[in-house]
């Protein structure tokens, strides 16, 4: 998220930068043309005056305020200084004549600026220079003027120095004399620029804070599911995103809804099922009973009937916990459960299978490990692991379940003694009807024989992983490398 930030901070820092450098080079080039019409109009000026103010008589002084007038050009000024030739100073320069006309007094003050900015220095010993220059200053009169240039003319009377000075706009709202950022066009671009930074990054965070908040939001209805009763449209600050909050909200209770809807309808549809087969099962033990034991075909026929509704019974009860499944991972179900409880008490309802299967249980169960799911789920998911467990234990094998507390999740492992599989296949017995079941002994009491014989269809670990994602969890199998067997490892969000 920083990065983001980062980068588009950078961009905006950068665009204007790099604008501003082109736009600097092609404005100095514009201004190199009108500074060099400045000083050449300076020049012409000086030039044109030059035949006037070398005179040797007094009409320089009498009638040069006459003469500049046809000489100035438009939006410009012109003021002539003249020096005695026997004071070589600077302050020895006076003004003589100005076009427009200037009053005595700011004449005087204008000079003052001159002497005091050390433009009249150079020309006070020798009189031999002609300064182009670039500099803006305020007249007397409050009006901003450029100086463009200052050219000397030799006489033997003196010296005469002609200051060329600019008006127009086209030389006033330039970039000559100050620098290029300063200028109106450039303020007013940073102006615009800056507002529409500042409008960029009040959306972005304005987008970013919303979509913090559906975050937040989607980790609540994830961690306490429907409790949870805060909208998106709650949160919804930025006004082209209300109509996709709203979008949400009805998704989420659509969801939720149908939800509600399958689990429903599995509850209906298993007692629906069960009830016919309950009455069949009746009917099939007084059938049982009526045929005489040397009909051989009679009392096959009734216990393939009866085998058939243990099948027909166990499809019924994974149907339903197909559907659960689907239910949970639309809308899990969340609620502090105390799963150490959950599975002592769980283990110890197994003990007399155990016992009869002579398969010896190593429980390690840390105490007070606490998860947000539903006791139904984990029931489920505890009972498909331990079923299938000892389902493969061979008699006089080991079972071990343990229970560990690892940072902020917990870790479920049920680990056996039977032949396991073969590496390619750990992923495959998650999949739906993917079973390696061996033949069931006869002999040996099945550990589902209170739901039914023979129901397994190689649908149980796909359930479990169904419904241990549904919380946030995960599993996977692993091969046991210090002996044969396999183990389940679950790992599920410790309720904060």
């Amino acid at each position: 998220m920083w990065l983001r930030v980062i980068v588009l901070l950078a961009i905006f820092l950068s665009v204007p930068i790099l604008l501003y450098q082109q736009f600097r080079v092609a404005d100095g080039e514009k201004q190199a043309l009108l500074l060099r019409s400045a000083h050449e109009q300076g020049r012409l000026v000086t030039r044109a005056l030059t035949p006037t103010l070398t005179r040797e008589d007094a009409k320089p002084f009498i009638g040069l305020a006459e003469a500049l007038k046809p000489l100035v050009p438009e939006g410009a000024s012109i003021k002539v200084l003249f020096r005695p030739i026997d004071s070589p100073r600077a302050a020895a320069f006076y003004y003589v004549a100005a076009e427009p006309p200037v009053p005595d007094t700011l004449l005087e003050e204008e000079f003052g600026r001159l002497i005091n900015q050390g433009l009249l220095d150079s020309l006070a010993s020798t009189c031999a220079d002609n300064i182009p220059l670039s500099l803006r200053y305020r007249t007397a009169s409050g009006n901003e003027e450029l100086l463009t240039s200052i050219n000397s003319i030799n006489s033997n009377q003196g010296c005469w120095a002609v200051v060329t000075t600019h008006r127009a706009a086209d030389y006033l709202q330039s970039s000559l004399g100050r620098p290029y950022w300063q200028t109106p066009e450039v303020s007013f671009a940073m102006i615009i620029y800056m507002a529409m930074a500042l409008i960029t990054f009040a959306m972005f965070l304005s987008l970013w804070r919303t979509f913090s908040r559906f975050g937040q939001l989607a980790r609540d209805l994830r961690t306490s599911g429907s409790k949870t009763k805060r909208t998106f449209s709650e949160h919804a600050e930025t006004p082209e995103l209300v109509g996709v909050a709203r979008d949400i909200d009805r998704l989420v209770e659509t969801l939720r809804g149908s939800a509600d809807a399958i689990r429903q309808a599995a509850e209906e549809n298993a007692h629906a099922y069960k009830g016919p087969i309950a009455v069949i099962r009746q009917a099939v033990e007084q059938a049982r009973k009526a045929v005489p034991q040397e009909q051989v075909r009679g009392r096959w026929a009734v216990n393939e009937i009866d085998r058939q509704l243990d099948r027909l019974d166990g499809i019924v009860a994974y149907a339903w916990r197909m559907d659960e499944a689907t239910a949970d991972l639309i809308d899990p179900p969340r609620e502090n459960v105390d799963l150490s409880t959950l599975l002592n008490r769980m283990l110890s309802g197994y003990a007399s299978l155990l016992e009869s299967r002579r398969v010896m249980l190593q429980p390690e169960v840390d105490e007070g490990v606490v998860v947000q799911a539903s006791e139904e789920l984990l029931e489920t998911v505890i009972e498909n692991l331990l079923e299938n467990a000892i389902s493969f234990s061979p008699a006089g094998g080991s079972l071990k379940v343990a229970l560990r507390k690892n940072g902020d999740s917990v870790a479920l492992a049920v680990e056996d003694d039977g032949p396991g599989v073969s590496a390619g296949e750990l992923e495959k017995i998650f999949d739906r009807y993917y079973t390696k079941r061996p033949k069931q002994d006869p002999e040996v009491p099945d550990s589902n024989a209170g739901e039914g014989a023979n129901k397994h269809i190689g649908i149980g670990l796909w359930i479990v992983r169904r419904k241990v994602e549904a919380v946030g969890g995960k599993v996977r199998a692993e091969l046991q490398e210090a002996k044969h067997g396999l183990r389940m490892s679950v790992t599920l969000p410790l309720a904060s």
